[in-house]
Parts: C-alpha cells; sequence; structure tokens
C-alpha cells in the first residue's frame, strides 16, 4: 500500500447523535424552561462510532432509510454537531449532501459560484481559474449570468454538482447525487468521479449497489444508526440487500462457509469455466426452499463446464419446496468480479400457482453468452413466492455459481460484448 493511501484524512472517534423527543408540547416547554431539572427522552440518530479514512479512498456507505447515513455526512461536514465524540479533518472537504441548498436563488449562477469560494477560503483568482470548466460541465451557457431564480431544477442540479467538485478540495461528501436529475447528467457525473477519485478522498451516500460496486473501493453499512459492516462494495452491497428485505419480511442469513476459488487451468481463447451450484455461499431468507442444482447447457451439446461467448446456452435451476409455496418464481443476475449486476430475469410467478411440500422445479433460461471480459463472475439465484409487486425471497444465494473468463481477444472499454455474427471491412471508392 502506498504512503497516500495510508494517510488518515478522516478520523472519527465513538462520534455519535442523539435529539430529544417530547411527547407533548407541555414537555417541550418545561425543558425550554428548566433545561436541567427534568431527564428528556432522546432518539439517536447516531450511534457512537469509530471510523478512519485514508487518503486516495472512495468510501460507500449504504443502508436502509434512517440508518443515520445522511447523519454521519452532516457531521462530517461540520453542519451537524455530535452529541457525542470527536472528528478530525485532515483537508479541505466539499460536500453536496442537498443538492442545490447552499445556492441563493437572487443572485447569478456566477455570484453563487464565487461565493462557494470564498466559504471555503479560496482566493478570486483561485475561484476565477475554475469558472470556465464548472460553466462547461454545467451546460448553463449564458444563463451562468442570469438569477438563479430563473433556472430550471435541472440547471440548478449541474450548477451545484460542477461548482462543488470543480473548486479545489481534498475530501468530497456526497448524498444520493445520483438520484437526482436526468440520464445524461449521471452518466456525466459517474464519468467524472472515476478519474477524480484517483487522487481525491470520497465519502458517497447510494442506495444503488451498481453505483457503489462501480466507483468505491471500501464501503461501509449502517443499520438502526449502528455501523455493522465495514469491507469490500460487494459484500458490503449484498448485506444491504439483506437488511431491505429483513424491513419487509423475517429472514435467515447463512453466512459463507469459505471462498470457492476456480482452478486455473482452463483453456485460452474466450472459454468460461464454470462451477456447479455452491450451497456453502452466503444467502439469506425465509427457509421455504431449497437450491438444488444450477448449470450451463449447450443448446447442441448437452451440460457444460467451459462455454464461450456468443454461445447459445440455457441456464437451468432446480429446486425443492421444503413447505407448500405459492406462486413460485425462479430467478438469477450476473454479476462483474467488482460486484456489478450485468443482466438477469425471472421466470412468470403463476406458471406453477402452487408446488407442494417437497415437490421441486425447474426453470429454464435460453439466452446467448455474450463476450465478457476477463475475470471470476458469479451467478445469484433467488426463489420468491407471491406477485412480483409483493413478492417473499425464500432463498437468495449471492454467488450460487461461479465461472471464469480469460480471452485472448479481452474487450476493450465495454463490461460485454455482443456477438457478433461477421465483422466485414472494405476499401470504398470515395
Amino acid at each position: 500500500m502506498s504512503s497516500d493511501h495510508q494517510e488518515v484524512v478522516i478520523r472519527l472517534e465513538e462520534v455519535g447523535k442523539e435529539y430529544p423527543r417530547y411527547a407533548t408540547r407541555k414537555e417541550l416547554l418545561r425543558h425550554l424552561l428548566f433545561p436541567f431539572r427534568f431527564k428528556e427522552n432522546s432518539f439517536t440518530a447516531l450511534s457512537p462510532l469509530s471510523l478512519e479514512i485514508h487518503k486516495g479512498e472512495c468510501v460507500g456507505i449504504m443502508g436502509v432509510n434512517g440508518s443515520g447515513k445522511s447523519t454521519m455526512l452532516q457531521i462530517i461536514a461540520g453542519t451537524l454537531y455530535p452529541t457525542s465524540g470527536r472528528v478530525f479533518l485532515n483537508g479541505r472537504v466539499a460536500s453536496l449532501l442537498e443538492l442545490g441548498s447552499w445556492i441563493d436563488a437572487s443572485d447569478t449562477g456566477r455570484q453563487n459560484i464565487y461565493t462557494a469560494g470564498y466559504s471555503r477560503g479560496m482566493k478570486k483568482s483561485e475561484i476565477e481559474s475554475h469558472i470556465d470548466g464548472i460553466i462547461e460541465f454545467a451546460e448553463i451557457g449564458d444563463f451562468i449570468d442570469q438569477p438563479v431564480c430563473t433556472y430550471s431544477t435541472g440547471m440548478v442540479m449541474r450548477l451545484a454538482f460542477a461548482t462543488c467538485i470543480y473548486l479545489e478540495a481534498d475530501i468530497l461528501l456526497l448524498d444520493e447525487v445520483f438520484a437526482v436529475g436526468d440520464f445524461h447528467f449521471a452518466q456525466k457525473c459517474i464519468a467524472f468521479l472515476r478519474e477524480y477519485i484517483k487522487d481525491k478522498t470520497v465519502l458517497l451516500v447510494s442506495h444503488d449497489a451498481n453505483i457503489i460496486s462501480m466507483l468505491c473501493s471500501r464501503a461501509i453499512l449502517l443499520d438502526k444508526s449502528k455501523l455493522i459492516a465495514d469491507g469490500h462494495p460487494r459484500q458490503i452491497t449484498e448485506r444491504y440487500m439483506e437488511l431491505c428485505y429483513a424491513e419487509k419480511q423475517e429472514v435467515n442469513v447463512k453466512e459463507e462457509q469459505q471462498w470457492t476459488p476456480l482452478p486455473a487451468d482452463f483453456r485460452e481463447g474466450g472459454l468460461v469455466k464454470s462451477t456447479g451450484y455452491l450451497p456453502g455461499e452466503r444467502s439469506f431468507g425465509k427457509g421455504g426452499a431449497e437450491i438444488l442444482e444450477t448449470k450451463f447447457v449447450s443448446e447442441r451439446e448437452g451440460q457444460l463446464d467451459q462455454v464461450r461467448g456468443g454461445e447459445p446456452l440455457r441456464f437451468i435451476v432446480k429446486i425443492r419446496a421444503l413447505k407448500r409455496l405459492e406462486l413460485p418464481a425462479i430467478g438469477f443476475s450476473v454479476r462483474t468480479p467488482q460486484g456489478i449486476n450485468l443482466w438477469g430475469d425471472t421466470s412468470i410467478p403463476g406458471a406453477i400457482p402452487v408446488l407442494e411440500e417437497g415437490h421441486m422445479m425447474e426453470a429454464v433460461f435460453h439466452f446467448v453468452l455474450p463476450r465478457l471480459e476477463n475475470g471470476e463472475y458469479t451467478v445469484g439465484v433467488a426463489v420468491s413466492t407471491g406477485k412480483i409487486e409483493d413478492h417473499s425471497i425464500q432463498i437468495w444465494n449471492h454467488n450460487a455459481m461461479k465461472f471464469k473468463v480469460n480471452s485472448s481477444y479481452p474487450l476493450q472499454g465495454a463490461l460485454v460484448g455482443l456477438p457478433m455474427s461477421a465483422i466485414d471491412c472494405r476499401e470504398i471508392e470515395s
């Protein structure tokens, strides 16, 4: 690890936040008049936690609503004082906690940029060196000298984001910035951040597992105001998914027994080496079903241990009901080595109205395997019951199957490549 990555730029020492809670107005008035005489009830927004963030890290923060994510960022940003603990920062902080909340609608866009720069201790010449880049990124044009009250919501969002990322800062705090704005804006922000995070420290709150997996080198998980996990984004996004379903239904979590590596002696030339079903991997659910088998089957040659990108395949999943299942469905998703969901699908609930206890069910997915970048991929498999809009997870194995890609023709700048029947090139007359 480089010396840069060992340098601590954010340190939280037993930082917590509580708010007083009053049942009636009478209790509130009594506390205001006699603040030390009566004991008050309190609500814990963030339980005391300790955390270190190193220079150059992009740390994702995940958790269901109300878990304390935004509270933690506000304390780090200095807009909220902790009830307990201490915060140490080594560097200039820029925060985008509520997109555009700091902007004065009566000022022009240009005036708001200067105000933001001055609030960070920057000189006028420093701010002016970044203004052209901010205007170009925000795509505001001549509106930069018009009052912000004349801007559309999208223009305000673009101005706020561009100002935060272009005005020099060592630490960037982002809270759900990709949940707002149009698709073009979100993609532009992601592309910029991929380069930005190479030499900056970023804390990113998001509910999007793909965003966390794509941008972050580390992630933490908060639940009921407590820090419950800190590790690789892939592991954290899996546990976050479990928490999301646990809010709606009672689920049991089975910890992974061990990581099952794939053998390295596969053939060259784009072949994909796969395992069978891996029951020892981490899973969760209500326990109403068990997965018996997962396998790739060629449309021509039967069951395969090795497949090639561009081949028509069948992905087969067999399950057994451990109790009576109504409207059972089987689904799968393929994830990259970084944990990004690439594709997947679900059988139609109601194809089998009821699966009695002890009976088995099979789902067969027919598709053409795309060309994939080199690396180890996983296939998550789930069994659910009920309608799509209101379903219950009986079992979800995050890594039910694994396959490894080693291609002599690696992809360039893409996650997947579509199989081409032919690529013809010829010289033509001008």
